[in-house]
């Protein structure tokens, strides 16, 4: 006779500890959709005191469930358990991939650029004239006529050094090749773009001076230099090899697998 007093007593307990339960998800979590709640310690960081910062976290979390959820019901299980499996094989696939060609160790040399350069000679054909062009952009707390003629001389020069390590923007030690008229924040006139063996200079309408050396050209219709291009013939090699490395691997696993008899085709 006591048993279903003991079915409802035991009933009222499970109740009373699913809303004991419910009751501590409130109180520890800063949002609830549905029966998923966010914790603080979900985008707990740096900036966690932050209170508008909380907010915008808590709303984007609130956006991202109401659409997660809304989406589950409409969209059929198994597809996007496919689609999981897809995403998290092509993840494994390529951490794979990137460890054969780290085992490799492929290595581009100066004589494998230099040579596909050689080979492919007709595919860089320049549009237009390239310029290889440093500069300095001085003011007048630097004496232009001693920092030129260090320069041209390739001597120590500590006061332009200092220059350019407090104004980086303005110097250009290291030669590039540019178009014409390309660097506008240097402005060198239309008549000084040829080439010139040392540095020239010229004054600038707001009262500072341009150190420039052009120190070679090449026209239009003519091959682009190898240094102007090397870095995407390198790509290209680097591209090509790993390739060819990811290729043969996949072979190699293929014909195990078909010598392992795992591999049948119905």
């Amino acid at each position: 006779m006591f048993k279903p007093y003991l079915a409802i007593l035991t009933t009222i307990i499970l109740l009373l500890s699913a809303c004991q339960e419910n009751n501590a998800n409130k109180e520890g979590s800063l949002a609830r959709v549905n029966d998923s709640y966010l914790f603080l310690e979900s985008i707990a960081s740096d900036n966690v005191g932050d209170t508008s910062w909380n907010k915008e976290r808590i709303n984007a979390w609130i956006i991202k469930q109401v659409w997660a959820q809304e989406a589950e019901k409409n969209q059929a299980s198994e597809n996007i358990d496919n689609l999981v499996l897809d995403y998290k094989q092509s993840l494994m696939i390529d951490a794979y991939q990137q460890k054969v060609i780290a085992e490799a160790n492929v290595h581009i040399t100066e004589e494998m650029v230099l040579n596909y350069y050689k080979i492919n000679l007709e595919r860089y054909t320049l549009d237009q004239d390239m310029f290889k062009l440093s500069y300095f952009i001085i003011d007048s707390l630097l004496d232009v006529d001693i920092v030129l003629n260090k320069l041209n001389n390739q001597e120590a020069n500590d006061a332009l050094d200092g220059y350019c390590l407090a104004n980086p923007k303005n110097c250009l030690t290291a030669p590039i090749w540019v178009e014409k008229g390309v660097l506008e924040s240097i402005s060198i006139p239309q008549y000084l773009w040829n080439t010139s063996v040392k540095y020239r200079s010229f004054y600038r309408n707001d009262n500072t001076v341009g150190l420039f050396r052009i120190e070679s050209k090449n026209k239009k219709g003519e091959p682009a230099p190898l240094d102007l291009i090397a870095a995407d013939i390198y790509a290209i090699l680097k591209f090509q090899i790993e390739k060819e490395i990811i290729d043969k691997h996949g072979e190699k696993l293929l014909l195990n697998a078909q010598n392992n008899n795992n591999l049948e085709i119905y």
